[in-house]
């Protein structure tokens, strides 16, 4: 037992020294080696299980005769890219997609105003099949409008219509995707007015915060919706005009702005990230890009952010993904307060053989579960995929992504979703 103790002891005093020396590293985006089969602007990327899909964009001037229906999958763990044979029933760039129930759903950046599909048309897809189209809606006809999905709910925000049909959009609108039908609309801010397109949109808890945009000219101003009380609010608005750039929720509770262009500049590097605290929000500067680009699309792949394509200054279509981390898996992380979930301590802790790790899942939500050395080496990946609510349980048997049995010391195990993450220390004497 004294043996032991000393190991643990000697562990820990390691431990602390080695995130002592990593404390306060700056955190910069990493330029992947691979690029993607077709660069395309004005596309979205979607997360499904340990994949990304991009899904349509334009690779020349916006419009009908350069826009696609392709889906490209991105495998994040490999660095590699497949262009798939199932294509979107339309066109699209400009647009709105998110996931729900392990389905994606999509809508608007249809430009031409005739042929099949129809402007007003939503399409689903749950990534095996060919999409089919879901539901029709004039409301959906909007180009350049941006949007998400909160719980079993899609908004559809800003935008401008192609022809004359309907005579006004809403400024948003709230879908219920069960029941496949508009259960709120919102016009009070621009009601008989041209309303912004390419703002960005990103939640935190149950606010939609919306960002910039353009219009007659570009905005720095910041809108927060609440999906309860369905109240729409201005909030402090940004330090600097934005549009066309894309918003990603980190933890949710911080928002990176990132890329975009300005009045003066066609494309921009630049990332800000966003909290909002009480009475009044705060804005920093993140890491810079290291292209320039607007019309991009971004996602949060389990703690770690990428973008995919956009125009360059110079108006040319980026190949180039980069990526950058905005997890810090070499201390354990003071867990995001959300109802109903929890990451529980392992049992036993130590351990030699293998160990149980016990969480809550609040709702239902793509959850990864990863084990880390102390320096921030990735050692194993144990969950990756979307589970319901409730208590969950996986067994680490204390071997690597290769089967290999790590040697002794201190890991943590992190618990990443798309509302909460933390993350705890284990020891492995062996």
């Amino acid at each position: 037992m004294l043996i032991k103790y000393k190991i643990k002891y000697a562990l820990i005093l390691w431990l602390i020294v080695v995130v002592c020396s990593l404390h306060g590293q700056p955190q910069n985006w990493q330029i992947l080696s691979s690029r993607m089969p077709v660069p395309v602007a004005g596309a979205q990327a979607v997360v499904h299980d340990s994949l990304v899909y991009i899904m349509g964009g334009h690779n020349g001037p916006p419009g009908a005769f350069s826009n696609q229906n392709i889906i490209q999958e991105y495998h994040p763990a490999d660095d590699f890219w497949i262009l798939l044979q199932d294509t979107m029933r339309g066109r699209r760039s400009g647009f709105v997609a998110d996931t729900y129930d392990n389905t994606a759903y999509y809508t608007g950046g249809i430009f031409q105003s005739t042929g099949f599909p129809h402007l007003f048309s939503m399409e689903r897809w749950n990534f095996h099949p060919i999409p089919a189209i879901y539901h029709f809606n004039s409301q959906f006809n909007r180009v350049y409008a941006t949007g998400l999905v909160h719980g079993d709910k899609l908004y559809l925000i800003g935008g401008y219509p192609i022809g004359n049909n309907p005579p006004q959009l809403n400024y948003l609108i709230e879908f219920d995707i069960d029941s496949a039908t508009v259960t709120f609309e919102e016009d009070s801010l621009f009601q008989n007015q041209l309303q912004p397109y390419q703002q960005m949109s990103a939640v935190i808890d149950d606010d939609i915060y919306i960002f910039g945009g353009s219009q007659f000219g570009v905005y720095r101003t910041v809108y927060k919706f609440n999906t309860i009380t369905k109240e729409i609010t201005t909030v402090q608005p940004m330090n600097s005009v934005r549009a066309g750039g894309s918003a990603v929720s980190v933890n949710n509770d911080r928002i990176y702005i990132i890329g975009g262009y300005t009045e003066s500049q066609p494309a921009v590097d630049s990332v800000v990230i966003f909290r909002p605290t009480q009475g009044v929000s705060q804005f920093s500067a993140g890491p810079s890009l290291n292209f320039p680009r607007q019309d991009l699309t971004a996602v949060n792949f389990y703690g770690t952010i990428y973008v995919f394509g956009g125009m360059d200054s110079n108006g040319l279509f980026l190949s180039f993904t980069e990526r950058l981390d905005v997890s810090t898996p070499v201390e354990p992380t003071e867990p995001t307060i959300v109802k109903g979930f929890s990451l529980q301590q392992n049992y036993p802790n130590p351990f030699n053989a293998s160990t149980i790790i016990s969480y809550h899942l609040g709702q239902y939500t793509p959850v990864r579960i990863d084990i880390f050395s102390v320096t921030g080496q990735h050692i194993k990946t144990l969950v990756e995929r979307k589970q319901s609510p409730g208590s969950h349980k996986i067994r680490w048997d204390g071997k690597d992504s290769r089967g290999n049995s790590v040697s002794s010391g201190i890991y943590l195990y992190k618990l990443t979703t798309e509302y909460f993450t933390d993350s705890k220390k284990m020891i492995v004497i062996q």
